[in-house]
């Protein structure tokens, strides 16, 4: 060693261990065994100084996120789907007002379970949207159906009975022309009345043509205490033998439905005895 660098040596080594305690202190506040290979702890590395270009891509995982970390705010617009959601983990609290339309909901994911009772009224049901399977048996009563709001293409064939038809509900306007046959009304609905009979003489058996009138009348409460309404009348003669005779007319039926009567008017010119009957077609109330 030549007597310049001793002396340089000699000179600065004040300076010298400095520098070698400097370097070993910064050394030693660096955690762990090996230099360069996880060195660097939490307490090395000042507050609020990792940047995100301080992170690699796709280390960040959920054990690293703090507990109610992630807000709004944070999460991109319309990037959540399913797969980010676990299940059972959204409830009411968590989605805003009219957050949630039909565009959010999967094809049959909502059921009757899902739904509180009477939240789903006429706004939320798109128009021809429920239909025969959509309705229980039984659910739709009278309060159901707005007035005048069932015609013949809303009732299936044979689908309305007796039981569906409320006492003294139909009226002539609900039926349509020529549409009710002896199948559609019961077996012992439709009955026929006739009068005792009204016996009379030929007022004057010598003059041909000489006629002698007479009225006879019945109504629907004849054999019946339940009584029932006037459907139609007529009229016939019988002698005292029970059969029809000649040289005898109807002059007249007359139709009263108010007190569900008819009333006859015949004439007889037999020269004899012959009795004028009064007929009644009803049907029950």
């Amino acid at each position: 060693m030549s007597t310049r660098l001793r002396k340089h040596l000699r000179g600065n080594a004040v300076a010298y261990v400095a520098l070698f305690v400097a370097l070993g202190g910064t050394a030693a506040a660096v955690d762990g065994p090996n230099p360069g290979q996880n060195t660097v702890g939490s307490e090395d590395i000042i507050g609020n100084e990792v940047k995100s270009d301080d992170l690699a891509n796709g280390r960040v995982f959920n054990i690293d996120i703090a507990d109610d970390a992630i807000q709004s705010g944070k999460i991109q617009d319309g990037t959540l789907t399913n797969a980010d959601l676990a299940d059972n983990s959204v409830f009411s609290a968590e989605i805003g007002l009219s957050a949630v339309g039909s565009s959010e909901i999967a094809l049959n994911a909502v059921d009757a379970s899902d739904i509180a009772t009477d939240a789903v009224d006429s706004a939320e049901i798109a128009e021809f949207a429920v239909g025969a399977d959509e309705i229980g048996t039984g659910v739709v009563g009278s309060s159901e159906v707005g007035l005048d709001q069932i015609g013949s293409s809303e009732i299936a064939p044979s689908a309305v009975g007796g039981p569906e038809v409320a006492d003294g509900s139909i009226d002539g306007p609900e039926i349509a022309n020529g549409s009710i046959d002896a199948v559609e009304i019961g077996g012992d609905n439709i009955y026929r009345v006739e009068s005792n009979g009204l016996e009379f003489e030929d007022g004057d058996a010598a003059r041909n043509g000489d006629y002698a009138v007479a009225e006879e009348a019945v109504d629907c409460e004849e054999d019946r205490a339940t009584g029932g309404e006037l459907i139609s009348g007529g009229a016939k003669w019988v002698d005292v033998a029970g059969d029809p005779g000649d040289e005898q007319f109807i002059s007249e039926i007359r139709l009263n439905m108010a007190t569900e009567t008819v009333t006859v008017l015949g004439g007889n010119d037999t020269g004899a005895f012959r009795t004028l009957i009064a007929e009644g077609i009803c049907i029950s109330d």
